[in-house]
């Protein structure tokens, strides 16, 4: 391989290298976001069945009325209405990031043919 080449795959690699490491700490920070999520679903999880035990406690003593309780309802639609819009999130990122290195691609190539180029008009 000649000088340049070994110059532009240096480049190419360290570029790659760079994103390699934003992917990665995205991605930690993504973990670590998911990470609370699961625990404050955990939580609510654990409040629901303690309501749910509360109204069955409710409902089985004598002369009891089950209380129907809409903030729990509520609180289940707000959570699925968030899952759903950080599902919708996550797809669009993995699209940008696929269209980020389509146009990187695109670049190199670009690049690369001027170069190309620019070693067969100097010969």
């Amino acid at each position: 391989m000649s000088r340049e080449e070994l110059i532009a795959e240096v480049k190419e690699l360290k570029q790659k290298n760079g994103l390699l490491e934003q992917q990665a700490s995205s991605l930690r920070a993504e973990g670590q976001r998911l990470g609370a999520d699961g625990i404050k679903m955990q939580q609510q999880i654990e409040r629901m069945l303690a309501n749910n035990a509360d109204v069955t406690a409710l409902a089985n003593s004598p002369g009891g009325h089950a209380a129907s309780d809409g903030s729990t309802k509520r609180e289940l639609e707000k959570s699925l209405l968030v899952r759903h819009l950080k599902h919708q999130i996550t797809a669009l990122r993995a699209t940008a990031a696929d269209k980020a290195s389509e146009l990187e691609a695109y670049k190199r190539n670009t690049k690369a043919s001027n170069i190309s180029e620019l070693l067969t008009e100097r010969e």
